[in-house]
């Protein structure tokens, strides 16, 4: 759907113009279909948004949210062609305005006649071809769609609103659908409502009766308006394509000559014969009754068979359920139960009760932030059907519609039935208020107050609202938008909803209810149960476009629902897993795959191909019945396949091969089944002849920690030092790398992943974020040795993008990249305090560096300039990069209040200046970083060190007890933060998620606050497995699920994890973590920058590239010897050669030398030569038939422990073990014997 859009300075054509437009009754003579010729000639407008008059007496209106795009105006009535090339969204059309006649008073009807060809794709969003228009009075955007862009299925779902029904209009049927909007309209920025009509049968010629169908959209209860425009349509919300009519015309003609079923099509095609009558008579009668009844409508109390399964509940809670519901379980007293059915069976639950004092159970709609009023939320409806037995106890009970509104806080009823209609308990002496209808029968509404009562606040007093059914019913259905307003025109304000739910509530007894049948539906949600099967949202991809080359992971299929994001047999996941629609998720090696899969059903995805050419597949599926066969599509056209035998059982996966040639840009890849009861895990792309070799995922270990390594594992190709340090006091019993020089890699350890498909994906996301495409890169080369990080969602540049950028470059050892980042940063963006500066960063400029409204800093930028200056230099030995991190190091502590860091409580500030000292980001919070400041920082080092802690501190007590979530701003007590410039600062939003990453990275580099960040993740992931990883905001305790999880969550998350890889209960849940990094798809389109850099981070720390670059250190040498090999700190070599080791706090290198037994007698084989005894205790005798010249002990390390010169009796004093004793003679000769200490 459009997001922004020009609507404005359009030309309107007077009411007395509009009889001049009227054609006579042979205007319908000509058949669109016939109309085919291509056009020339005309008026083209390039790349610009614009309206205006055809020289053909049509207005039009060319829009482009991005880039290309052009409308080319032919000179023949409104014929035009519509060209766009990622344009974002973008719309051509040309037609008739009106100076706002009644739609039903402009002379005669409205039609529209066309013909087009068409090619290419709207880029996975969205389009339509049709008819587009705009009334007043009410506001009221409308389409009339007779085809789109894609084969993805008919557009249509809950982003259009609610279903409104079946019509037939020019021989086809439409679904109607209408809901609420708020943005862009002919009034500026308003909320209005949207139509639209979606044809059944797509088509590219025809007669649209538009009169038509705003007959029959009134008759659906749709209200409308005056008429402003109706005009010819081509939109689409991206891609690459083009609409071209030769045939266009919107004209009126007289009533009665279109119709609703046969009218239309008859009249429209055979003209003057039929027309009149078959147009006139069938399309009035039949248009107007056929077509007015046609709309698809369950009847609830037709609805009577019992669902089975179900999860059961005992326990008082309240939890979502999928398809936007949540149930709630309440019961003050013994035993009461409830079981929820959710897919699709909507609302439906049923429940008992035995003595359970007051008991509820009940599902719909919940808002635990009340964000929303009730004409915020379109039409509510419900209906339902159930069975009930037993009693309520006597004193109240209530079966319907139950719910909370805030600001004023109400308890509201809406009563349909009751166990106790006439209890004595039934409204708490509530007084009438009036009576109205709703649903055609009368309700009685009573109102009062309730003093110190339970709430949703707690105790405390609020007004109750009871609405009291004349004639009980057990089936049918409730208006409750309807109910609403008839409450207000009596008196009651309602708030926000807070929930709203089909209900059944006792105050006793025992009994049980049964719904057959139950569902809700409002604005944004549409239940499943009853109706024919529809999107319930647009198709999009799940979690952004798939990179290829790269992996598509079988359960990240489109969004779109049955038929259009996938195709199932039936609507229930039988798997259970990962996401609530109709495809079966199982389990599987650790994470998620598709199974229970027949040869009728397909799962799409929206892949970005990097480039064109041919591609390796290689798909990982199990098949524990028979061979497996899979087609592989794009856009609906085959390109390949892959099968193979089948496993030993679904547990089981097998790699099946295959080669595909796929074309560059964005595309839909349709995976179908050509094989019954396949799993599918994921399949990977690679280009022609770079797919790895396979290995076996090894078994999760915790990386061991070395004292010493091979030669080079310390340094980098180009020796840069990243090795172990000495840690004093309570830091010599710390395990971070910084200590140990070693560095988790969970993708290996975990995973199984070798180097080389590591250094593959690290390959593939600096392509993909710094070298790709336009839809894909956030860096940008200036070409005059600057470069800059542009923030792709603001259209700007930030010094948060920067600093990530040059962190991922000197990781990434890309020194030419980091040189023109930091020479646009220092240029534009650094105030620098050589040249009177404070020493930060303004937050954000434009992409020419230029002011950009704020001169301000935001201290993750300061951060990450100052680690990724010091690691560069230290890296890169460049003494530049060292001045400038300890120029703004020194600024960070003014002492004139001004410090970066609140000078008090040592924790780093949301801004130094604006008075915004006072409170903090916990995002802020990197303690890694404070700590190496502490050492590094040739000033204020002691307050560096205090701040580590208190960084550390700060961090901890951010993180909710319970949830593990953190705030986006808090206070220095960890508590969240209030501010009247961002209305969600107390919630978990877009800053708060990195948090996870901060303290992960600090757990693996110091493990200076090991235990408290084992609890953190412990919380936040404990948290997230309960929500599925399906929500990315909350509020603080976690309550109010918003939004899509996020690729920069699955990243930060996963380094949590780095803090959980030795508590063995949590393997599988760390593993499933890992491989969602690993197995996520990068980020294109407008939203990329700053998940996406997220997750690159988290990806360098999680595949052991994120280093912390030190000073070059001093390296001493060392000789240790062995006679056929040696051992030294833990190894054993059998050939000499060099490494370098860390020991005793020094690092060395250190030479191996192993001596061969070529010319050395060996002692056993030699008469005479003995030592005894043997085992030995406290000495031992050498005889040899040669003079002694030494004896040397070593132990089993290689270590030479004992000499003695020119003495057959050694004296020894040593642990128990096994020794080797080389005696070395006059004559030259070496012997070795083996000796046991006692």
């Amino acid at each position: 759907m459009k997001k922004t859009k020009g609507l404005f300075g359009r030309t309107l054509v007077g009411g007395l113009l509009v009889c001049s437009l009227f054609m006579g009754s042979n205007a319908l003579a000509v058949d669109p279909c016939s109309q085919t010729a291509q056009l020339s000639g005309g008026t083209t407008i390039n790349n610009q948004n614009k309206t205006g008059n055809t020289s053909t007496g049509y207005q039009y209106e060319i829009w482009r949210d991005g880039n290309g795009g052009s409308l080319t105006l032919y000179p023949k009535d409104a014929c035009f062609r519509a060209e766009w090339n990622n344009a974002g969204d973008f719309l051509g059309r040309v037609g008739k305005t009106f100076n706002k006649p009644a739609w039903n008073n402009i002379g005669g009807d409205l039609v529209a006649n066309y013909a087009y060809k068409k090619s290419g794709n709207d880029g996975g969003t969205y389009s339509y071809i049709g008819i587009y228009g705009w009334m007043d009075n009410p506001q009221i955007e409308y389409y009339i769609v007779d085809d789109w862009l894609h084969d993805r299925g008919n557009p249509g779902g809950s982003y259009m609103g609610s279903h409104k029904g079946t019509i037939t209009v020019d021989g086809d049927q439409y679904e109607v659908w209408s809901g609420t909007r708020t943005g862009a309209s002919k009034w500026g920025n308003s909320t209005f409502t949207q139509i639209f009509s979606i044809r059944k049968t797509r088509r590219q010629c025809g007669t649209i009766s538009i009169s038509e169908h705003f007959r029959q959209w009134q008759k659906l209860g749709l209200n409308l308006g005056q008429l402003m425009e109706a005009q010819i349509l081509a939109e689409s919300g991206g891609g690459q394509g083009y609409v071209d009519f030769s045939y266009a015309t919107v004209e009126i003609v007289p009533e009665g000559s279109t119709g609703g079923n046969t009218g239309g099509n008859t009249g429209g095609n055979t003209g003057g014969n039929t027309g009149g009558n078959t147009g006139g008579n069938t399309g009035g009668n039949t248009g107007g009754n056929t077509g007015g009844s046609a709309a698809v409508v369950t009847d609830p109390c037709s609805k009577t068979t019992s669902y089975s399964g179900g999860t059961r509940v005992t326990g008082n809670g309240i939890q979502d359920i999928g398809n936007g519901y949540n149930y709630e379980i309440w019961r003050d007293g013994n035993s009461g139960s409830m079981t929820y059915f959710g897919g699709d069976a909507d609302c439906a639950f049923k429940a008992d009760w035995n003595n359970s004092g007051d008991f509820l159970a009940r599902v719909g709609y919940y808002d635990g932030a009340a964000t929303k009023k009730y004409t915020d939320l379109g039409e509510i409806t419900a209906a339902y059907n159930y069975k009930k037995s037993g009693n309520g106890g006597g004193s109240y009970s209530y079966i319907g519609i139950y719910g909370w509104t805030k600001s004023p806080l109400i308890e509201y009823y809406i009563v349909d039935d009751s166990f106790t209609p006439n209890g004595g308990g039934m409204y708490y002496n509530a007084q009438t208020i009036g009576t109205y209808q709703v649903d055609g029968v009368t309700y009685t509404l009573k109102k009062g107050t309730r003093v110190n009562a339970p709430s949703i606040e707690g105790n405390t007093t609020f007004t109750q609202v009871f609405a009291q059914r004349s004639s009980y019913q057990t089936c049918g259905t409730i208006n409750v938008t309807e109910h609403f307003k008839n409450w207000e025109r009596l008196g009651i304000q309602m708030g926000g909803i807070y929930d709203c739910k089909i209900l059944c509530e006792v105050g006793g007894g025992q009994g049980s209810i049964e719904y057959t049948y139950a569902t809700m539906s409002w604005d944004g949600q549409t239940g499943a149960a009853g109706g024919p099967a529809e999107p319930t949202e647009p198709q999009e991809p799940y979690k952004g476009a798939i990179a290829i080359p790269g992996t598509v992971e079988a359960e990240n299929y489109d969004k779109g629902g049955n038929g259009f994001g996938y195709k199932d047999s039936d609507n229930k996941n039988e798997g259970g897993e990962y996401r609530e629609d109709g495809v079966d998720v199982v389990k599987a090696n650790g994470g998620y795959a598709v199974g229970y899969t027949t040869s009728s059903e397909w799962l799409t995805y929206t892949v970005n191909v990097e480039k064109a050419g041919k591609y390796d597949v290689e798909a990982f599926a199990s098949n524990g019945n028979t061979d497996i066969e899979i087609d592989l599509f794009i856009d609906d056209n085959k390109v390949g396949s892959v099968s193979g035998a089948g496993s030993e059982d679904w547990d089981t996966y097998v790699k099946l091969t295959g080669s595909v040639t796929l074309p560059a840009g964005e595309h839909i890849l349709k995976v179908a089944f050509a094989s019954d009861y396949n799993n599918l895990d994921y399949i990977k792309f690679y280009e022609e002849g770079t797919a790895p070799e396979e290995e076996e995922p090894s078994t999760p270990t915790t990386p061991s920690e070395p004292s010493a390594s091979a030669n080079g594992s310390f340094f980098s190709e180009d020796g840069a030092y990243f090795g172990p340090d000495c840690g004093t006091g309570a830091e010599a019993n710390y395990k971070g790398s910084y200590y140990t020089g070693v560095y988790p890699t969970p993708f290996q350890t975990y995973l199984g992943k070798t180097d080389a498909e590591v250094q593959a994906k690290l390959d593939q996301l600096w392509n993909h974020y710094f070298e790709g495409g336009e839809n894909s890169k956030v860096y940008y080369d200036r070409g005059n040795g600057e470069a800059y990080i542009y923030d792709t969602g603001n259209s700007d540049v930030r010094s948060e993008g920067m600093s990530y950028g040059m962190m991922i470059c000197v990781q990434t050892n890309h020194r030419e990249e980091f040189g023109k980042l930091w020479n646009f940063a220092k240029k534009y963006m650094w105030h620098n305090p050589n040249s009177g500066g404070d020493g930060y960063f303004t937050w954000k400029v434009k992409t020419d560096g230029s002011f950009n409204g704020d001169n301000g800093c935001a201290p993750d930028g300061e951060m990450y300039f100052m680690m990724s200056l010091l690691f560069a230099a230290n890296r890169w030995d460049d003494a530049g990069y060292m001045k400038d991190a300890q120029d703004i190091l020194k600024a960070c502590w003014k002492g004139n209040g001004q410090s970066l860091f609140n000078e008090q409580y040592k924790v780093v500030t949301f801004q130094p200046s604006q008075g915004n000292n006072s409170f903090s980001d916990p995002s802020y919070d990197l303690p890694a970083f404070v700590d190496l400041f502490s050492r590094w920082s040739t000033t204020n080092n002691s307050t560096w060190k205090q701040a580590a802690q208190a960084t550390r501190d700060h961090l901890y007590k951010s993180s909710n007890p319970k949830s593990g979530l953190f705030s986006d701003y808090n206070n220095f007590d960890g508590t969240p933060k209030y501010v009247d410039f961002n209305k969600n600062s107390h919630k978990y939003m877009y800053d708060a998620m990195r948090c996870a990453m901060n303290f992960g990275m600090d757990h693996y580099m110091f493990g200076a606050d090991a235990e408290r960040q084992e609890e953190m993740a412990r919380r936040i992931i404990d948290f997230f497995e309960k929500d599925g990883y399906q929500h990315a905001r909350f509020e603080w305790d976690g309550s109010n699920p918003a939004e899509n999880y996020t690729l920069g969550e699955t990243g930060a998350n996963a380094v949590a994890c780095l803090a959980l890889v030795e508590n063995s209960n949590y393997q599988e849940i760390v593993k499933k973590n890992f491989k969602k990094a690993w197995d996520a798809s990068l980020m294109t389109g407008q939203y990329r920058y700053y998940d996406g850099l997220v997750h690159y981070l988290s990806m360098l720390h999680l595949c052991g590239s994120f280093k912390i670059w030190k000073p070059q250190p001093n390296i001493e040498k060392k000789t240790v010897e062995g006679v056929g090999e040696v051992t030294y700190l833990g190894e054993t070599y059998t050939e000499s050669t060099t490494i370098t080791a860390f020991e005793d706090c020094q690092l060395y290198n250190v030479t191996i030398e192993v001596t061969s037994s070529t010319g050395v007698a060996d002692a056993e084989n030699v008469e005479g030569v003995t030592i005894a005894p043997n085992p030995a205790n406290d000495y031992f005798v050498v005889t040899t038939g040669e003079e002694v010249a030494s004896v040397e002990i070593l132990n089993i390390a290689g270590q030479v422990v004992s000499v003695t010169e020119g003495e057959t009796l050694i004296n020894i004093s040593l642990p128990a073990g096994t020794y080797i004793v080389k005696i070395a003679t006059e004559e030259g000769n070496t012997y070795v014997k083996r000796l046991c200490v006692k």
